[in-house]
């Protein structure tokens, strides 16, 4: 393993960069096994860089994956405004 270079992100820094809250980020990324922590010493952890930045890679991945619904078109009779200007 190369460890040259490997930058650590705190907890509350991954949660800044994903945009979630502390309880999503320990209930559902963490014990859930998206995000593996690494210990650096009794109560301090962090997340390896490469790996946050895998997930956040994942996240784009599966958003585009998936089909956006279809808007309504100008002309459709929910779109009409009462009002013609």
């Amino acid at each position: 393993m190369q460890v040259e270079g490997l930058r650590l992100v705190r907890p509350r820094e991954a949660q800044k960069r994903l945009g979630v809250g502390h309880t999503f980020f320990w209930e559902e990324l963490v014990n859930r096994g998206r995000i593996r922590l690494v210990k650096l010493g009794k109560r301090a952890k962090a997340v390896p860089e490469h790996e946050l930045n895998a997930l956040i890679g994942e996240l784009i991945t599966e958003r585009d994956r998936v089909p956006e619904p279809e808007h309504a078109r100008p002309g459709d009779k929910k779109m009409r405004s009462k009002a013609r200007l």
